[in-house]
Parts: C-alpha cells; structure tokens; sequence
C-alpha cells in the first residue's frame, strides 16, 4: 500500500530547512491541535518544516490535521494512506521526508510549551559539533489523575554510553537529533537488530558512543501519560514483559557496542524478580504466578548475540567519530 503526501506547498516555500519537526498521530482528537499549536507557535532565525504523519484515525485526528494543513500550506506536510500502516510505519515514512540538518520529534499526544525551544537547541548543537543529540527539561502530565509532574532539572547534564545503557534519561519529545545519524542508524544498524519494542532508546545509545548526549535544564515541553501505553499499562504481565524487553535490549547493545558493562544477563533475572514482587504488591496481585509468568518469558526469549561482523561494522561505523 502505498502513502501519499497532501498538496502543499513546502518544498517550494521552504527549500532547505535547516530542522524537520516530525509528528506521528493516531486517535489523538482530543490533544492533536495542542501539539500542532506547540510547533506552529516556534520562533526562530531558520526555517523549518513540519511532518504530520496521520495514521488513518477512527476519531476526529484527520479532520484536524487537513485544517491545518489548508491553513499553513507553506510549513506543514501532511502524509497518510488509505488505510492504517501502524507505529513503526507511520514513524519511517514521517523519517523518509525529513529534509533537514537536525530532526526533532513531537508526538500526537504530547506538546511544546516554549516557543524559543528549538532555537536554543539548534544554537547549541551548531556551537557544539561534537554533540549527536540533545533534549531539554520536560513536564509530565498524567492524563488520570489530571496533575503534573515538574521536572527540577536546574543545570546542563551529559550523559555517555554507560549511563544510557542504566536507564533511557532521554526525553523523545524535547529530542533534537543530527539527521546524518539518524540516516546512519536506520540504514547500518536497525534492520539488522532483534525488533526490541522500546521506541528510540536503541538510537541515543548508538548516539552516545559517538559523543555525550546533553539535556538542556530549560522545561520545553509536556509528556503525556496515557493509561494505556506500552511502557504505562493497568496489566501487570505486559508491564513485566516491557521491563523484560529492556534488559533484553541492554544485554545485545552491551555486546553489540562494547560498553562492557559486567553481570548484564544476571541483572536480567535479578531484576525480573524484584520488579515482579514489587508490582504485585503495588497492585495487589498474586506474587507467585506473577514471578513464574516473567521468568518463564525470560527463558523463553533468550536475548541473540551480534554476529562479530555485525560487531565489527559497528566499531568500524564508531572509529570515525
């Protein structure tokens, strides 16, 4: 099935745009205007585009995105098919469009809250060469309970590869990535890894082997904690499984990147059963069968080693950073 672009008229009227924004939405009727708005209302000395994914909704999301579209012809791409492609499709094909230097990612549910985001970003990657991404401060909202979570972060942090594989600090929707990376993983490493379902966490630590991912402590924008999200679900056996799937992913990129982090498969059990004791507890489950389920699926899906040439390709992609 093939996608198609909405007429517009950005190619002409924004010829080299030094940042590509790129949304992907699904069903977000009701949040979709205030991400677009968060975009549209960004002032800078560049110009930029911005990439609406639409994934063929069921609710309103479509009818808001083409008002946009209609209203702003000269910044916004609107590219969908006529069916629905799914997350991962919908995501590459929103990356295949993206024409500039450095891409930024804002997703249908969450928003920006700064309109001088992506310049400060921007101003700091060019004064800053070395540096393969950086992301700012972000708030969490969650949509539950209607209260937010504000980040505290007062000072520049840098992270490196032994610090992304501990834990993913990396902020998706306050992202500003080179897109020459980005190119560079799609095509060297992501087809050639197990389908680890974690969103970009795989790409910062292919970026941080390549220099020190840094978060600027300004608050840019909102994540939205939805119920029903992969890594924030009410089933405690598919929660398990997401945290399972994490200490997969970082077991291969240890190998795969030659952090050498020690006792990486032993963390995996370790911590297969204390989060499962701690999450039936938290929700008032069986303990037991809850720990069964999760070993069960540890030993069931044992992580794969890179092959040596693919290890090999790697350093040599690495060597010239």
């Amino acid at each position: 099935m093939k996608s198609y672009e909405l007429p517009n008229n950005v190619l002409t009227s924004v010829p080299e745009p030094l940042v590509s924004v790129r949304t992907s939405t699904y069903n977000h009727g009701k949040y979709i205007r205030q991400c677009i708005e968060g975009v549209l209302m960004q002032k800078t000395d560049f110009p930029f585009e911005y990439i609406i994914g639409e994934d063929c909704s069921t609710d309103d999301t479509m009818a808001i995105v083409k008002e946009y579209a209609e209203k702003y012809p000269d910044v916004i791409r609107v590219v969908t098919a006529d069916r629905n492609v799914g997350m991962r499709g919908n995501g590459e094909r929103c990356i295949s469009m993206c024409r500039g230097k450095y891409v930024a990612i804002c997703e249908g549910d969450d928003y920006w809250t700064d309109p001088y985001k992506l310049q400060r970003q921007v101003d700091y990657m060019e004064a800053h060469p070395e540096c393969p991404i950086c992301f700012t401060s972000q708030d969490a909202y969650l949509q539950e309970s209607e209260s937010f979570v504000r980040d505290t972060c007062q000072e520049i942090v840098y992270y490196d590869e032994r610090d992304m594989i501990r834990a993913n600090w990396v902020g998706t929707l306050t992202s500003l990535t080179r897109a020459s990376i980005i190119s560079e993983y799609k095509d060297e490493i992501q087809s050639r890894i197990p389908d680890f379902p974690l969103g970009d966490w795989t790409m910062w630590l292919y970026c941080s082997m390549i220099g020190r991912i840094v978060k600027l402590p300004e608050v840019t924008g909102v994540y939205r904690v939805l119920q029903h999200s992969a890594s924030h679900t009410t089933d405690t056996v598919k929660q398990m499984r997401f945290i399972v799937e994490t200490y997969r992913m970082r077991e291969y990129f240890n190998r795969l990147l030659g952090i050498n982090k020690r006792w990486m498969r032993f963390r995996t059990y370790r911590d297969a059963v204390r989060f499962s004791v701690r999450y039936a507890k938290e929700r008032k489950e069986r303990v037991l069968p809850l720990l069964c389920k999760t070993l069960l699926y540890v030993i069931k899906n044992p992580v794969s080693k890179p092959s040596r040439e693919f290890r090999n390709r790697v350093a040599q992609l690495l060597q010239k950073y």
